[in-house]
């Protein structure tokens, strides 16, 4: 009952990149041809255009919002889903139905929460709303955004619509940030000079156990003045304690400062296990987890439910912050739910800590900064901290122009690469406590330059009865099977 044609949807970018788009003719050819990708990057080179010379404080904004706009563009064709005469039946819940679709037109983290436009058979005149609650091997499971009258085995027809929250997201960001004209850019174009530092022991350890490099990095943020814009890069490699040496810095900070905390990572897992060590850590400390409302409560741990935004009555994640959140000394939240936190100019955040921010576009970071800004009148009243691995997983991009001008390389992998940071904004974990010397010297010599150290006593799986090599704790085994990931530690 869908038409199938293509439909061009509004854009949410500014007009003068939808102009340049059209212009250059790159909208017909991604859209509507099937041209390689590097013939588009040569018509945009051609242009001479402030987004395709090199970044700068320039040109960053712009460049952004034109491969955010490509992006946009790509994930639209590759989400296209029109599925006829599908079976509904009752789901679980009352306000609950089951699609019963015989194979998902992509990944579930990202039908997950998805709106489905939905016309019943029983009512070939009339078009629903749906959100995507959960979704099953036998099929999605859907709510109504309407009451509708359900005949039982009913059929019909459904169309995955796109979903744009990310992008305004990431617009109202860039909106929130105007106010500060220019100079929030300094924290993506950090000045080289060796400035703005002072030397700074630790009395006391919460962590005992930390080796000197840990002890060296903790000491270097700690000792950060206000007045530099620079971010701090914490490098560390699977195994090197990277997680351990930042709870340390946050416990530091907490015990010295009444400055609020905030704590970003990629995905709910990753925020879940940091509140876990931070609970052990702090028991003193008032830390709220803040979720989406499109969180479980039955995914995260129970202690960490226990201190969020979480609703008992309704089951459910408040959409709106709760007066805790007023009260707290740390909060923790993906980087795309931390914009909740700007509209509350009162609430005010005097650190920023990004984890596994390799993980992370510029345009993600963009959203944490206009918060992080958004409750402070000065750029160099808080500092930043970046933590995590450019070498591990990168930024999700479905573009190919956007990925060649720089969307899936990370801000650490950049300020890495460039060589523009001080040495006092910067601290790298090399001595490894996980992996068996045979595991990681394959990578450490192709990835790592071979600066990798390993410590302690690795030999766990060495003498296995199952190994052809009983010295050699490593096995390749083929498996065949399906790769299945809960959906919401994604959003």
């Amino acid at each position: 009952m869908f038409p199938r044609v293509l439909k061009v949807t509004p854009s949410i970018v500014p007009l003068y990149l939808e102009k340049a788009m059209f212009k250059l003719e790159v909208t017909r050819k991604i859209l509507c041809e099937d041209v390689p990708w590097q013939d588009v990057i040569s018509d945009l080179n051609r242009t001479g255009q402030p987004w395709t010379k090199t970044l700068s404080m320039l040109n960053h904004t712009q460049r952004f919002q034109l491969l955010l706009e490509f992006e946009r563009r790509e994930a639209e064709k590759k989400i296209s889903f029109i599925q006829q005469s599908l079976r509904i039946s009752k789901g679980n819940k009352d306000n609950e139905l089951l699609v019963e679709v015989a194979e998902h037109p992509q990944k579930s983290e990202k039908l997950l929460h998805g709106k489905l436009r939905v016309v019943f058979h029983s009512k070939p005149l009339q078009e629903y709303l749906a959100t995507i609650k959960e979704v099953k091997k036998e099929g999605l499971v859907i709510s109504l955004d309407e009451t509708s009258e359900f005949f039982e085995d009913d059929v019909a027809d459904v169309e995955l619509l796109p979903n744009y929250f990310y992008l305004k997201t990431v617009f109202k960001a860039w909106r929130l940030l105007e106010n500060f004209g220019s100079t929030y850019l300094f924290l993506f174009f950090p000045a080289t000079i060796s400035t703005g530092f002072k030397k700074y022991t630790v009395r006391q350890w919460q962590n005992t156990q930390l080796n000197e490099e840990q002890k060296t990095a903790v000491e270097k943020f700690l000792g950060m003045r206000k007045v530099h814009h620079s971010p701090f890069l914490l490098f560390g490699p699977p195994g090197t304690g990277k997680t351990t040496t930042l709870i340390e810095i946050i416990v530091q900070v907490w015990y010295k400062s009444q400055r609020r905390q905030l704590i970003c990572g990629p995905s709910n897992a990753a925020c879940d296990f940091l509140m876990q060590r931070l609970i052990a850590a702090l028991p003193d400390a008032k830390i709220y987890r803040l979720f989406s409302k499109s969180a479980t409560a039955a995914q995260p741990p129970p202690e960490v439910v226990e201190n969020s935004n979480y609703y008992q009555t309704k089951d459910l994640f408040e959409d709106y912050l709760t007066p805790d959140v007023l009260d707290c000394d740390i909060v923790i939240c993906t980087v795309l739910t931390s914009m909740k936190l700007a509209s509350i100019t009162r609430l005010q955040f005097g650190y920023l800590y990004i984890d596994e921010s390799g993980q992370l576009s510029e345009p993600d970071l963009v959203i944490a900064v206009s918060v992080l800004l958004s409750g402070n009148s000065r750029i160099d009243s808080s500092r930043i901290l970046l933590a995590g691995d450019p070498l591990q997983l990168g930024p999700v991009i479905h573009s190919q122009v956007a990925t060649d001008f720089g969307l899936g390389v990370s801000l650490l992998e950049r300020l890495m690469q460039s060589k523009s940071i001080s040495e006092e904004c910067f601290a790298h974990l090399v001595k490894s406590y996980r992996s068996h010397p045979a595991i990681l010297h394959v990578p450490n010599l192709l990835f790592y330059n071979n600066m990798l150290e390993v410590i302690g006593n690795n030999t766990q799986g060495v003498g296995w009865e199952s190994l052809p090599n009983k010295s050699f704790p490593v096995l390749f085994h083929g498996v065949e099977g399906d790769c299945n990931q809960d959906a919401d530690t994604y959003r």
